[in-house]
């Protein structure tokens, strides 16, 4: 018997973790809004437009994690690990995201309005460092430092940006 790789392994373990806490590993269109996943390890976990609206996520491991078209809205992000993520086309509309980790995260389409709000320096260069197409509308981005970040084609349309520092930045297509 061959051993098993180390991607599978990763991938049984976040499974068999997600089945402890009730919850599917993968899964398209699950409802699983308002949840207490405070701390819950969903490394890997394909999750394709399933509801996470209003759930609280604080420290949760999302790592590497397939959200695509997930509802993220009002959801509670504090210090949760989502490195290496795929934000495409998630809703992100009024969620607290303080001290997430977002490095290395495919965002596309993605809808912060309200989520960027208040974030310190380091969380809103980090969400927003790979940021296309993305819906910033009236986001407060004042005094930022936004240098070499990439937000092709986003909307930010009424966002407060006096003093922010978009020196060498992708913004091309920019409203």
């Amino acid at each position: 018997m061959r051993p098993l790789s180390h991607e599978t392994e990763k991938a049984m373990i976040a499974l068999t973790l997600a089945v402890a806490l009730g919850l599917p590993a993968n899964c398209t269109g699950c409802d699983l809004a308002r949840r207490d996943l405070r701390g819950a390890d969903l490394s890997n976990v394909s999750y394709v437009g399933v509801d996470l609206a209003g759930s609280d996520l604080r420290g949760a491991n999302l790592r590497n994690a397939n959200l695509t078209g997930v509802d993220l809205a009002r959801a509670d992000l504090r210090n949760a690990d989502l490195r290496g993520a795929n934000l495409t086309g998630v809703d992100l509309n009024g969620a607290q995201m303080h001290g997430a980790r977002f490095d290395g995260v495919n965002i596309t389409g993605a809808d912060l309005r309200g989520a960027l709000n208040g974030l310190d320096r380091d969380d809103l260069r980090g969400i927003m460092r790979r940021c296309i197409g993305c819906d910033a509308r009236n986001a407060d981005l004042e005094g930022s430092d936004l240098r070499g970040v990439s937000i092709v084609g986003s909307d930010l349309r009424d966002a407060r940006a006096r003093g922010v520092d978009f020196s060498n930045a992708d913004v091309e297509g920019v409203n």
